[in-house]
């Protein structure tokens, strides 16, 4: 028959006690944690490293210059004809 796991199913341990009230797993939990933190302040490929603060240089090369727009040469203005009528 199904039967749906709660909180206590989940954490008990085989002997039918809690974990955190069995004597030897509570030991062995802090005994791991103090040793993983040794292992992280004294080991040096445990820890993140730490970015280097060299300060970034960037130099500028000034743009060269433009050459000016050619001119354009502006048409003359001309007069123009009247058209004349056609001659019969």
């Amino acid at each position: 028959m199904f039967r749906s796991s709660t909180f206590d199913d989940f954490y008990t341990s085989p002997f039918g006690e809690s974990w955190y009230l069995d004597r030897p797993v509570l030991v062995a939990l802090v005994v791991s944690l103090v040793l993983h933190a040794i292992a992280i302040a004294l080991l040096p490929g445990m820890r993140v490293p730490k970015p280097e603060d060299k300060p970034l240089t960037v130099k500028l090369v000034p743009l060269p210059k433009e050459p000016p727009p050619p001119e354009i040469p502006k048409p003359k203005a001309t007069q123009q004809k009247p058209d004349a009528p056609a001659r019969p």
